[in-house]
């Protein structure tokens, strides 16, 4: 018994340890094929599909990958079956485009799918983990909502020399990593992946204030809840820094699904909330110009329609999808927008994204799995805050926040974050207060 204590204990450290490492992208040099590989950020990437944590759950704990099905609802079941059928609708892409096109497989869209077998493991394991303690719940949330901090304090702290001994950015720039076009783009080297983590985080934090009343703040109340209120104004502007206009977009939906479900006496709080960070964001946005530019990004004619329209164009020509042949069949250099070539433009856009690999059966699939997901969230959205449930709120909140972004972005069933929170919201259960 005491065995298996320590056993649980440490896989659950072992994957949260993962998941912190999740904020700093590691270049290893592996993909580039040019350069010498960095064995240190190698060791460190937590994208090489927590392989590590894997091949340990296999000899420790295997049960943590198995789920019994019959144990669950039909809701749960057809999310979790959504992964394994999303790989049986894209083999059949696959031959079926082998067979007409005669292409080999992608080599890129391999790895891809290396990644999005990674993200059905660690739906499964937090899953189980989660039912198994409670408690973990807590803990994992606590580590994304940390995710801004360390974009902040590792680009103001880490020296230029270890940056590049660890593989952080190829070029560094000590004061800020504002790689292109003047947008932040923290230890990830890209300004959209830091404003997809820095959302969730909003999801998780905003959930906590405005149930604040909720929990027991044991030591110092004020002081607590002034600086998660300063962590909060850190996120927004982190999110306005990157200048994503998907993930501004997020923040209001979030805000939005917080407002509907809470109780009247809420609703004022956010009211309150919500001017006093209108007057502060006026009054910063214009004294430092940030509107302006802002202002520019939203007016910029967005380059994804024409991106949408080439890959819809795509997919009537193969309904059944292009499988892993994708890349080999579609040249994603071609795709025109601007006038502007020889730049690789996957399809930005989630549904497309999954049409392009496993067809309209895949499409269909993703939205109904969508579905089943808001009607888990409901309940819980719905439920007192009490204990967990102020954390499975912001766990749904953070979800949606995550989904409206990844709408003009990337496949969902290959994105970390969302298999997080997937297991996260599976594993719940609503309690009902005591009186």
């Amino acid at each position: 018994m005491r065995i298996t204590q320590i056993s649980n204990k440490f896989l659950q450290w072992f994957l949260l340890i993962c998941v912190a490492l999740l904020s700093v992208h590691f270049k290893t040099g592996v993909s580039s094929g040019v350069g010498e590989i960095n064995i240190i950020a190698l060791g460190l990437r937590a994208t090489l599909w927590f392989g590590a944590l894997f091949i340990c759950i296999f000899f420790i704990k295997p049960s943590l990958f198995f789920i019994k099905f019959s144990l669950l609802k039909a809701n749960k079941v057809i999310v979790i079956s959504s992964w394994p059928l999303f790989f049986f609708f894209t083999l059949v892409g696959t031959m079926a485009t082998v067979i007409s096109y005669g292409v080999n497989l992608s080599t890129r869209d391999l790895s891809e799918f290396v990644e999005v077998a990674g993200c059905f493991a660690l739906v499964l394991v937090v899953y189980n983990i989660s039912r198994l303690d409670p408690m973990f719940t807590k803990k994992i949330l606590l580590i994304l909502l940390f995710f801004p901090a360390v974009q902040v304090l590792g680009v103001l702290m880490v020296p230029e020399e270890l940056a590049q001994k660890l593989g952080v950015n190829d070029h560094y720039d000590f004061v800020w990593y504002f790689g292109y076009g003047n947008r932040f783009v923290g230890l990830l080297g890209n300004a959209n992946s830091v404003s997809v983590g820095a959302c969730v985080s909003f999801g998780i934090l905003f959930v906590y204030l405005v149930y604040g009343d909720k929990i027991n703040l044991k030591l110092w109340p004020i002081i607590a809840i002034t600086t998660t209120i300063l962590y909060l104004f850190l996120i927004i502007g982190m999110i306005l820094l990157t200048g994503s206009r998907a993930s501004i977009l997020s923040v209001l939906v979030m805000s939005l699904i917080v407002f509907s479900y809470s109780p009247v006496r809420h609703k004022f709080k956010l009211s309150i909330f919500a001017l006093i960070l209108s007057v502060m964001l006026i009054f910063y946005g214009v004294e430092t110009g940030l509107f302006t530019i802002i202002l520019e990004r939203i007016g910029q004619q967005d380059g994804r329609v024409f991106i949408w329209r080439y890959y819809v164009e795509q997919l009537a020509l193969n309904p059944l999808g292009y499988g892993l042949a994708f890349e080999n069949v579609i040249d994603v250099t071609k795709v025109k927008a601007f006038g502007v070539d020889s730049v690789r433009l996957p399809p930005h856009n989630v549904i497309l994204e999954v049409g392009v690999y496993s067809g309209l059966l895949g499409i269909f699939l993703t939205i109904v799995s969508l579905i089943s997901m808001t009607k888990i969230m409901k309940p819980l959205l719905r439920a007192p805050a009490y204990g967990l449930n102020i954390w499975y709120k912001g766990a749904c909140v953070a979800w949606v926040g995550l989904l409206t972004n990844y709408f003009f972005g990337s496949l969902i069933f290959g994105s970390w974050y969302f298999s997080i929170l997937t297991g996260v919201i599976l594993s719940a259960k609503a309690l009902i207060k005591k009186e």
